[in-house]
């Protein structure tokens, strides 16, 4: 059964595009979402059980296509985003590392090592805590509605 939770604080704006992973670490759910002022901004929020903590501003993303996957690395304790640029055609991996409060988390691009790849919309991620790797699935080639990519990596 669902329970609204009620809180006097503040909340992540809803926009739909919010993108949320539990971080079993620090028994938080970090929630990603994008700028209700479409700036190609992302905002960082955490929830903490009891309220929700804002944590740092990221981006800017392609919020524009449906191109960003969010997952959390428990094993190094990270989340992960795979997303389309700010132009919406090139590939770009970002961590979050947590801090002891949202406000004190960061994100890191992290670089892909080789030349450029064009990005995959609507991919899915997922943790394997097993082999300890991210697992993509599917996607769309960003320069094409009709390249449906069945591969997993």
């Amino acid at each position: 059964m669902w329970t609204k939770i009620q809180h006097a604080g503040a909340w992540p704006p809803a926009t739909g595009n919010n993108f949320m992973v539990y971080d079993p670490g620090r028994q938080r759910v970090i929630v990603l979402v994008d700028d209700p002022n479409p700036t190609g901004l992302w905002f960082t929020w955490e929830w903490t059980g009891s309220s929700w903590e804002a944590g740092n501003t990221r981006g800017p993303i392609d919020s524009g296509t449906p191109g960003v996957s969010f997952c959390c690395d428990e094993f190094r304790g990270v989340g992960f985003v795979y997303c389309l640029d700010s132009a919406g055609f090139w590939e770009e991996v970002w961590e979050y590392t947590p801090g002891p409060t949202a406000a004190q988390s960061a994100w890191n691009q992290v670089p892909i090592s080789g030349p450029a790849y064009q990005g995959y919309e609507v991919v899915s991620l997922v943790y394997d805590p097993y082999r300890r790797q991210i697992v993509r699935h599917g996607g769309r080639a960003s320069g094409s509605l009709y390249s449906f990519i069945s591969g997993t990596s």
